[in-house]
């Protein structure tokens, strides 16, 4: 009643604007899941088109007056291709899903503070499994957090602030009738996650495609339709390294084989995509040349792309910050050297896993639920 009273009292005008957001939020859903499909694929599509052409044609075009280096390049095609597969399947299979059981649960601290905060009986259990059964049914509001002068221990020093200010991240606390309410609450803090039924820890988020809690959640691959967390940054990072020398790799040897075979004989514009699609329709460019271009471009796009994500997310793992808190300018500060950054995503062993496909004896070395080593000032 109270729902259909409002909308009585909307003007038009407020109903349209209401009607158009609603049409953006599904349209924004929408092509993440065509990303989320289509990504991949392209991807496939590529690497697939490029490397019989390369190993079969191109390669043996460019060495063919030396059988020793014919071979090493082969070789190398090839072993590169392994590992972008290899490196691609981890990242899809391998999940950063927040366990309680596994990972640990709230401190009893935060517990008690959230309760007292919200007027709240508090019920746990000594059971891991059972140790993150309070019920949160809204989250405290800016002043809340703010005025307590008992912080928790073990997060007192992880306060993030922009200008002065306690950085905050709005989370969904509930359903109305008027839709998701919303609170907000200091980004550093164990938070509820409406789907999921169970506070998560700091840095863990939600996410929609997913639809599970991911430990430090980065960001949402979708070429490799997962999100990039906690367990399988290092398999991103790799996948990014090898997707970068393989195009590259490719990239190279392509325009002496475009100028010595392809040129001589048709026009640079019918090496453009799509005057090439076009003229191939029409029976003025062959078939297999058509081909070419078309993975010659998704070369180009898949070096430039995998080049800048591998530079941006090596600078992130060296700041010791995700994308969102790089983005959002929150204050993290990683006390730890370079180096022990770098392990404690790519794990002590990272050489081996970068040169052996699928190497596990490299488990990355943090903490992903207490972050012992981070200050947020």
């Amino acid at each position: 009643m109270n729902a259909l009273s409002a909308d009585l009292s909307m003007s038009l005008r407020e109903k349209l604007s209401q009607h158009w957001q609603k049409k953006q939020a599904n349209m924004v859903a929408n092509n993440m899941k065509l990303f989320n499909v289509w990504a991949p694929t392209f991807l496939h599509v590529v690497f697939l088109g490029a490397i019989p052409w390369g190993m079969l044609e191109v390669i043996p075009e460019e060495y063919k007056d030396s059988w020793t280096a014919l071979l090493a390049a082969e070789l190398f095609t090839a072993f590169g291709f392994i590992q972008v597969m290899v490196n691609w399947i981890l990242l899809w299979q391998v999940d950063s899903t927040y366990e309680p059981a596994v990972h640990g649960t709230e401190p009893l601290t935060s517990q008690l503070r959230a309760a007292v905060r919200k007027n709240q009986d508090v019920n746990w259990s000594n059971g891991a499994a059972e140790a993150n059964s309070l019920t949160y049914k809204g989250g405290a509001s800016q002043s809340h957090y703010a005025d307590d002068s008992s912080p928790d221990p073990l997060f007192s020093n992880r306060m993030s602030s922009t200008d002065g200010e306690t950085y905050q991240v709005y989370v969904a606390t509930g359903i109305t009738e008027d839709g998701v309410e919303r609170r907000a609450v200091p980004y550093w803090s164990w938070v509820p996650c409406l789907v999921c039924q169970k506070p998560r820890p700091p840095r863990c988020h939600h996410c929609t495609l997913c639809k599970r809690c991911v430990l430090k959640r980065d960001h949402h691959c979708f070429f490799g339709r997962n999100c990039v967390g906690f367990n399988n940054q290092r398999f991103f990072i790799y996948f990014l390294a090898w997707s970068a020398v393989l195009t590259g790799w490719g990239s190279y040897l392509l325009p002496p084989y475009v100028f010595r075979h392809v040129l001589p004989h048709y026009s640079y514009w019918d090496f453009v995509w799509p005057v090439n699609v076009v003229r191939t329709v029409f029976g003025y460019f062959p078939l297999a040349y058509l081909h070419l271009a078309s993975v010659s471009l998704g070369t180009m796009i898949l070096l430039v792309f995998s080049t800048f994500m591998l530079a941006a997310h090596i600078n992130l793992v060296l700041r010791g910050v995700t994308s969102f808190e790089f983005d959002a300018k929150v204050k993290v500060a990683d006390t730890r050297p370079f180096a022990s950054r770098l392990r404690s995503v790519l794990g002590e062993n990272w050489g081996l896993s970068l040169l052996l496909p699928g190497f596990a004896w490299s488990e990355p070395l943090d903490d992903p639920v207490y972050w012992p080593y981070l200050k947020v000032s």
